[in-house]
């Protein structure tokens, strides 16, 4: 699961490696509601490591199981 702390026009891009020139895997954009998205199934693949880009959010809680 992935869930933050929304503000006026946030984004946070998931990366597969360790810097923002990795392949982009996943990208949200939200306001000031905020983010809860629950991955269902095999989940989000990320063979390299994981970069976060984090634009206009206070927090960022990722959840693996």
């Amino acid at each position: 699961s992935i869930q933050a702390a929304g503000v006026a026009s946030s984004v946070i891009k998931l990366y597969n490696g360790t810097a923002n020139t990795a392949p982009l895997i996943a990208e949200y954009k939200f306001n000031t509601e905020g983010l809860e998205v629950y991955v269902p199934g095999s989940g989000i693949l990320f063979d390299s490591g994981v970069y976060l880009d984090l634009t206009n959010t206070t927090g960022v809680t990722i959840t693996f199981t």
